[in-house]
This record gives structure tokens, sequence and C-alpha cells, in this order.
């Protein structure tokens, strides 16, 4: 989503530049698109790295400070899955249509709950979990 998301504000100003609006409209349109596209798919955009004993969230946005979790520090890891993952059961999937994100919880040793927003792709997020999990 966060590729289409730097490619969609042109192609819909394309697009309505073809239907002959003036620059204004096209640009007040595009614009209200884009933000109703940003706060639906790509408010929590980031990139995960694990090494060197911590787990890193890289969030794309620069007002979303970047998030760092020691793995050893780790109690318990759960998640909850955003609502188009239909895979999962229904006790860890959102039904609410306007959360396009993953929450990653985490139980810390020293009993603090940290709830981690994340958006990756779908596999990507699974795929982390699991090595999170086998490396503690």
């Amino acid at each position: 989503m966060l590729h289409i998301g730097r490619v969609v504000p042109f192609i819909v100003f394309g697009l309505l530049y073809m239907k002959d609006w003036n620059i204004g409209n096209n640009f007040i349109f595009t614009m209200t698109f884009y933000i109703i596209y940003y706060y639906s798919f790509l408010r929590y955009s980031c990139r995960i790295y694990v090494s060197n004993g911590v787990i890193r969230v890289n969030y794309v946005t620069p007002w979303l400070a970047d998030r760092y979790i020691d793995i050893n520090s780790i109690a318990n890891v759960d998640y909850l899955v955003s609502f188009w993952d239909i895979e999962e059961s229904y006790k860890k999937s959102r039904n609410f249509k306007n959360i396009c994100y993953d929450t990653m919880i985490v139980y810390m040793k020293n009993g603090t709950i940290e709830e981690v927003n994340i958006n990756t792709r779908m596999s990507y997020f699974h795929k982390t979990l699991d090595y999170i999990s086998k490396s503690r």
C-alpha cells in the first residue's frame, strides 16, 4: 500500500485533469482523496528490523517516533490484526472497518505492556512474529 500511495495522487490528478476541471478543483479533490487514503491505509506504515537483540519499528512518517524493544526483556507477544485478514480467528481480528493496521502487543518481563501499531505487508507481520517468538 505504501508504494501505491506514492503514485495514487498523480493518477487521480491526471484523471481529473482529463475531465477538464480547473487546476484548483483538481488539486483540492486530489488532496482530499489522498488524506482519506492516507488515514485509511497508510497511517502506521513501517518497516520492522530485528537485529542484535532489538526490534526496531521504523515508521515511514516523520511525526511517528521509531520504537525500539529489547528482545531479551519480552515475556510474551500477542497481536490484533486488521479487518481484512480472513485466515485469523475472530478473537484476534477486528471487525471495525476503518482500522487498517495491526497491533503488536508486547508483554515485558517487568510487567508493562507495550502496544505497537504497525502497517506492513500481511505475510511480513506473521513472519516477524514467528521470528520474535523463536528468538526469545
